[in-house]
């Protein structure tokens, strides 16, 4: 499955449940969230494990069942 690397690197694209191309506000998402915590110097960060951004070891398959696979969001 493809991670949130490839969507930052645009071989991967993140989709609503429609099909549309939401990756660009993904990308805009996880762009602000660092900028903000650079900004006030965090050091640590608390992510959501099967998060479609945030997870670690799991994330959601895309299929919008709740079936999770293997991967970094």
């Amino acid at each position: 499955a493809a991670g949130g690397a490839a969507v930052l690197a645009a071989r991967a694209r993140v989709l609503d449940r429609g099909g549309r191309d939401v990756s660009a506000a993904f990308v805009a998402g996880a762009d602000a969230a660092l900028a903000l915590a650079r900004r006030h110097g965090a050091r640590i960060a608390v992510l959501k494990q099967a998060s479609p951004s945030c997870g670690s070891t799991v994330v959601h398959d895309g299929g919008f069942a709740g079936r999770k696979v293997p991967g970094e969001g």
